[in-house]
């Protein structure tokens, strides 16, 4: 946002104001899609955490991989998830109160689900991380 208004202060004073907003507009686009794609591959992190099976900066090594192993259904989770936010956001923020628990349990199922946990009771299954890809060695 503050990128926009200095963009637009700067190309109202030199005539160059739609340029400006044009810029202003492209940057705010590119953020937004830079932030879609940070969440859909690093979603899972913080319940790799409070799985207690590696450390912070560990988790998020293993929540990458986590997404880059299920890609699609990370995909999804993320839209879905961000489609309710946008919905709770429509209605003045009070539907936040329904969106917000909703949008937590998905992604906490998901997770459940993508590590091959029991949704019922996920302290009777280990969670089963997959090793991340490595390319073939080429002699």
């Amino acid at each position: 946002m503050i990128v926009v208004l200095v963009l637009a202060l700067v190309g109202s004073f030199e005539g160059g104001g739609v340029i400006a907003l044009g810029l202003g507009i492209l940057a705010v686009i590119v953020a937004v899609v830079l932030m879609l794609v940070a969440q859909w591959l690093l979603w899972p992190w913080i319940f790799v955490v409070s799985d207690g099976k590696t450390s912070a900066l560990g988790s998020l090594r293993v929540g990458y991989n986590i997404t880059i192993n299920n890609k699609v259904t990370s995909l999804l989770v993320v839209i879905v998830a961000t489609v309710l936010s946008m919905a709770g956001s429509a209605a003045c923020y009070v539907g936040h109160l329904l969106t917000m628990p909703l949008t937590m349990l998905m992604f906490a199922v998901g997770y459940l689900l993508l590590t091959n946990q029991a949704i019922d009771n996920p302290k009777d299954s280990m969670p089963v991380y997959s090793p991340p890809h490595n390319p073939p060695q080429q002699n």
